[in-house]
């Protein structure tokens, strides 16, 4: 499946990456700012992250499983599951934080089952 922006909303990625689904629609003004800050950071975190662009026009099966209803909204997946939810606009420092705090949970939760 894609989206009008061209991206595939299927995300079984590998096991090891964080998924950030950005529930968007085209004629959402807060959601075209969020994009761009999502992308940036799907280039910095390139190997531990992926960001899923969902439309909320054309995807509602994906919109009533995550049960969003306000746009944007960012579910971070792993090891699909729901682990954090950012609804509304943000800054980019907002959604690195919580894609750092996540990534360090995963990492410490990696470790002391070794």
């Amino acid at each position: 499946m894609h989206g009008s922006r061209g991206r595939s909303h299927k995300y079984a990625g590998p096991a090891k990456a964080l998924v950030l689904l950005d529930f968007y629609a085209d004629w959402c003004a807060p959601c075209r700012l969020v994009s761009p800050l999502l992308a940036e950071l799907a280039h910095e975190f390139k190997e531990k992250t992926r960001v899923v662009e969902v439309n909320v026009d054309t995807e509602s099966e994906m919109v009533n499983k995550y049960g969003v209803y306000s746009i944007p909204t960012i579910v971070f997946v792993q090891n699909g599951h729901e682990t954090h939810r950012i609804i509304g606009a943000k800054t980019k420092n907002q959604y690195r934080n919580a894609v750092v705090k996540l990534l360090q949970n995963k990492r410490r939760a990696k470790s002391s089952s070794s």
